[in-house]
């Protein structure tokens, strides 16, 4: 899940990177405005949003989400494959909150947020760089807003 999750969150994420809705987005890659994106375009999008998709991982993307198998991804199903990956990284931040809040008090510590970016390699720089801002003092803890704020940028 790893990587091809990475992978799909920075798609879910390109329309605010690009500062686009999803309509938005959606149109400026349909250069031919036939209402559909083609294997061409989707790898447009990717490489626009600076996601390393390479050939395959776009033909991946493409059977998991052309529905109706024409070999193009309708607005719809654009809108689809947004939406399942943004539930599947809730489902994801949410699972590492459980984990790594150890205490089970429903906050993380300073010390669980670190393991937690010692465990998915975020170097020590960005971790001191990152707890500042959110753990004011050593004993500070955070609740799940914060977490997903926290997280959904390194997982």
């Amino acid at each position: 899940m790893g990587c091809w999750f990475t992978r799909m969150r920075q798609l879910e994420e390109a329309k605010s990177v690009l500062g686009l809705e999803t309509r938005e987005l959606f149109d400026a890659f349909d250069e031919d405005k036939n209402g559909q994106l083609a294997f061409r375009e989707i790898s447009e999008v990717l490489r626009t949003a600076g996601i390393a998709f390479d050939n395959r991982d776009v033909a991946n993307l493409m059977n998991i989400y052309d529905r109706d198998g024409d070999g193009k991804i309708s607005f719809k199903e654009f809108q689809g494959v947004l939406r399942e990956q943004i539930h599947a990284r809730a489902e994801n931040l949410i699972s590492l909150f459980r984990m790594y809040d150890v205490d089970k008090d429903h906050l993380i510590s300073l010390q669980e947020c670190r393991a937690l970016f010692r465990d998915v390699g975020v170097s020590k720089e960005e971790i001191h760089d990152t707890v500042q801002d959110y753990f004011p003092k050593p004993d500070s803890r955070i609740g799940f807003k914060s977490f997903c704020k926290i997280f959904s940028q390194f997982v």
